[in-house]
């Protein structure tokens, strides 16, 4: 049987996400090179040189792998569904984390290299849990350079939060953004 990317997000776990349009993107098996998704997520530990050692260990993607830079623009891609630091989801799918997020805004934001950074959102949403850490870069790094926030095609519920977070929101046609909300499932047997 395979299993699909949904069965690694827990009923009771609160998501910002526009759960209609995230439905393809849950469908998608995990891939059989794939380690235990029970374990795959690395924590972040309170000790921050334990974090960064475990995840340099789990060889997850240095952060000039998480955007390029040309004629001074920075190109952040904001894609699938947003996590706080699931690691295998950026080497699997190449999709965007809050950690993630946080580490390139900051580095970015103090970039002579990139004058303005562009965020190209295509995300339904995400986990709520570590949303706060990556809004607070972007609008600190919205503070210092330009920041613009390109919807194509898709920033909804916590992915439209980030965006919102950046100087301008600009979307290119048929472009789908909004809803900033959390839903909530509980069931007790």
């Amino acid at each position: 049987m395979t299993r699909t990317l949904a069965s690694l997000f827990g009923p009771l776990q609160p998501m910002a996400l526009a759960e209609d349009l995230a439905a393809p993107l849950l469908a998608l098996p995990i891939p059989e090179s794939a380690a235990d998704p029970a374990t795959a997520d690395i924590a972040l530990s309170a000790a921050p040189e334990a974090g960064i050692a475990a995840r340099a260990s789990a060889a997850v993607p240095t952060v000039p792998d998480r955007f390029t830079v040309a004629r001074g623009l920075a190109v952040v891609p904001v894609r699938g569904i947003l996590t706080p630091n699931m690691a295998q989801y950026e080497r699997w799918f190449g999709w965007a984390t809050y950690h993630g997020l946080a580490e390139t805004m900051a580095h970015l934001a103090a970039s002579e290299d990139a004058a303005a950074i562009v965020l190209e959102m295509d995300s339904p949403g995400g986990l709520v849990t570590g949303i706060e850490a990556a809004a607070e870069a972007i609008a600190a790094a919205a503070a210092v350079k330009p920041v613009h926030a390109l919807v194509s095609p898709l920033a909804a519920s916590a992915a439209y939060w980030l965006a919102s977070q950046a100087s301008e929101i600009v979307m290119t046609p048929g472009a789908v953004a909004g809803s900033i909300g959390v839903a909530l499932t509980a069931a007790a047997h």
